[in-house]
């Protein structure tokens, strides 16, 4: 008896899960969390973790939207999915505009205008996605298209470098910030978004690999404060090809420089040193960085900028 009740669960979730594939974006009956880290760049780095859930849904305008509670970047916004598509409006009336957020049926080279940074005093409320590349990927039993987007704020009137890769998953959103056009996504943003995690029914079904937490906040004064005394000296700062790294009363043991969205762009290793050259970076696009350095003593950090 027990075990047909326990095929009988395996078969329900299942099928639970197969269906919750199809959904471009997840809603109120999902519950639905977001777990995503927040970072402000300014004399120091101060990253924070900030839960994203919905209050409730609400029928207006001829369609189910589920409101999200944004208090990291923003007021409320009103969602909804419609087969591969994901929508939003910013007011639960029908006089402001519905804004397209996700589009999950572009092929290879496709261009598509998104809603972009609504309430962060923008002139313009949309901008240019162009889907470069897609894939699928089995996250815990459900199959999930991964779309890799390249975001340009116009081709027109800026250069191809000023703007920024996203990768978003069906289902589950963007990986930098689910929410992204309420958030600073283009480069010399003085902040930065991670997705850390994603629950769907209290069930985990999203985990970043490099933080591997849900949760987690930190700053650059009380990583400094590990080495008493000393300082990350880099020179020059804004650079442009090249970086001096010096550090007093240690040696470096590994170096990383972290772009805008957490990833790693640049590594090596310098066991037993205390200065060197850092050459090969001519080639990173124009716009602010962060280094991590890890000494003998501890770790250090820096905002460096690149300038074109």
């Amino acid at each position: 008896m027990k075990s047909k009740t326990l095929v009988l669960v395996i078969l329900f979730l299942s099928v639970f899960q197969t269906g919750k594939s199809q959904h471009a974006f997840p809603s109120f009956a999902d519950s639905a969390k977001w777990s995503v880290l927040s970072c402000n760049y300014g004399i120091g780095v101060v990253c924070n973790t900030f839960i994203y859930q919905y209050a409730y849904d609400t029928t207006f305008c001829g369609h189910l939207y589920s409101k999200i509670n944004i208090t990291a970047t923003g007021p409320a916004a009103y969602i909804r999915s419609d087969n591969s598509h994901v929508y939003l409006r910013t007011t639960n009336t029908c006089f402001g505009r519905e804004y397209l957020m996700y589009d999950f049926s572009m092929n290879v080279g496709d261009t598509v205008y998104l809603a972009y940074q609504l309430w962060n005093d923008h002139p313009d409320d949309t901008t240019r996605f162009v889907l470069d590349s897609s894939n699928t990927i089995n996250f815990h039993g459900v199959n999930r298209r991964i779309c890799y987007v390249r975001y340009e704020p116009d081709p027109d009137l800026w250069p191809g470098w000023f703007g920024r890769n996203m990768t978003w998953i069906e289902g589950i959103g963007s990986m930098e910030n689910p929410f992204f056009p309420l958030a600073c996504i283009q480069d010399y943003c003085e902040s930065s978004w991670r997705l850390l995690c994603y629950d769907s029914l209290g069930v985990q079904l999203y985990q970043d690999t490099v933080f591997n937490t849900c949760d987690t906040a930190y700053t650059e004064l009380g990583i400094s404060e590990q080495i008493i005394g000393n300082q990350l000296n880099v020179f020059p700062n804004p650079f442009d090809d090249q970086l001096t790294l010096s550090v007093d009363q240690a040696t470096f043991s590994e170096i990383c420089i972290y772009n805008g969205f957490g990833k790693c762009v640049f590594a090596i290793n310098r066991n037993r040193q205390s200065s060197f050259l850092i050459n090969g970076i001519h080639t990173l696009p124009a716009g602010i960085y962060f280094i991590k350095a890890l000494t003998d003593k501890g770790l250090l950090t820096k905002k460096i900028v690149k300038i074109e």
